[in-house]
């Protein structure tokens, strides 16, 4: 799943490998030494660039032995399905009712869009038993 941090990491390693690409050609061409060094930097500076292409979202909701645990950066949540009362998504939060204790966990700073949405809403009524 995206969240909202997930929109600047995807640029970020464009805009770096490109600024420093350029830098690096006007290095070449300027400098009458270090040339391999300045080679060396121009091919990280495409690297950063591949990297911004291969981008994997930070955050994740994985089901195992009967507990949901949700990652987002830093954030790590587990949530056993036995107490899950209800759940609603939204396209900047997932909230979870938990059974027994008037508590809501809510997830939030996403990014769904609308097939994420749906695939989550799947996911989740696969795998939680909700009991009325």
């Amino acid at each position: 799943m995206r969240n909202k941090n997930d929109s600047y990491f995807n640029i970020f390693p464009f805009i770096l490998g490109s600024i420093l690409c350029i830098v690096m050609l006007l290095f070449f061409l300027i400098s009458e030494s270090e040339k391999i060094l300045i080679s060396t930097y121009f091919l990280v500076a495409l690297s950063f660039i591949i990297q911004g292409l291969n981008f994997i979202p930070t955050a994740s909701l994985l089901f195992h032995d009967n507990k949901l645990t949700f990652q987002n950066g830093i954030v790590k949540k587990t949530i056993e399905i036995e107490k899950v009362a209800s759940f609603s998504i939204n396209d900047d939060s997932i909230t979870f009712s938990i059974r027994e204790q008037e508590e809501k966990i809510i997830l939030q700073h996403l990014e769904l869009n609308g097939s994420e949405i749906k695939n989550i809403d799947y996911f989740l009524k696969k795998n939680v038993k909700l009991k009325n």
